[in-house]
């Protein structure tokens, strides 16, 4: 009788483990991908930033030659 309870032990251990693995999985690239696109958007906005800059650095600069 002992050996059929530790048998559902580990079966259900099994189960669960089958279940929870592909969740949290799941989850967790769920996550990775959020902050991925935060990275993006980040980026995106300093380069815009930097460009807006470069352009007034070059008006800066056309007045200064007139």
């Amino acid at each position: 009788m002992k050996m059929r309870l530790i048998n559902l032990e580990y079966v259900s251990a099994g189960i669960l483990i089958f279940f929870m693995v592909p969740i949290c999985a799941y989850f967790i690239a769920g996550i990775i991908k959020i902050i991925k696109e935060k990275e993006t958007s980040i980026i995106l906005r300093q380069s815009k930033k930097i460009r807006k800059l470069k352009v007034e650095l070059e008006k800066r600069k056309q007045k200064e030659v007139k």
